[in-house]
């Protein structure tokens, strides 16, 4: 059965625009960071990576959210061979911030207006005596498994993200260029001819 004329090719509820995008390469997160968002990020890295080697481009304005949801879009950018260029736009908090530092080296970027948090994952409550569980422990590799990249990322050492991390920071383009979470403030003025 074929689909009706005004129909998009993706089939009913596929945004035309996005879709326009997809084929170009260009994918972006512009939600909170969740299952679904990974469930549609990570297959459409995947599809892209499958059609050909191209750089693949991941905007991403976005307040952040779930940490596994994260690391699972995390995992398929690294998974595939293709670059995945990420630009950071508006505002990118937390897991959002990661993702943009988690772009191919040397091109992870942001725009001028960009504002960007950067936090470790924290306890609720300091974990003691018999509080302490799988939840904590959960918690526990996350913030520690993040530190580890982000110190990858930027060629600093563990502690020193840990305790820059620990709290919320905000940060302007230029300050995260400076710390080493993206390689370039992207201007927007077009290039002279």
């Amino acid at each position: 059965m074929s689909s009706a004329p005004d129909e998009p090719a993706g089939g009913p509820g596929t945004d035309p625009v996005v879709e326009r995008l997809l084929r170009h390469g260009i994918l972006h997160i512009s939600e909170p960071i969740t299952g679904a968002t990974a469930d549609r990020i990570t297959a459409e890295l995947l599809l892209l990576a499958a059609e050909n080697a191209r750089p693949v481009t991941l905007y991403i304005n976005s307040p952040g959210g779930s940490v596994s949801a994260g690391m699972a879009i995390y995992d398929v950018m690294r998974h595939i061979d293709n670059d995945v260029v990420t630009i950071g736009l508006g505002h990118c908090a937390s897991m959002a911030q990661f993702l943009v530092s988690a772009g191919t080296p040397g091109k992870r970027y942001a725009l001028p207006n960009a504002r960007m948090m950067l936090h470790l994952p924290a306890f609720a409550q300091p974990p003691t005596g018999t509080t302490e569980g799988p939840q904590h422990e959960e918690l526990r590799y996350s913030r520690d498994r993040i530190a580890d990249l982000l110190a990858d990322f930027t060629h600093r050492e563990v502690a020193q993200v840990v305790r820059d991390f620990a709290d919320d920071r905000w940060l302007t383009p230029a300050e995260a260029l400076e710390y080493g979470l993206i390689d370039r403030v992207l201007d927007t003025t077009p290039p002279e001819p």
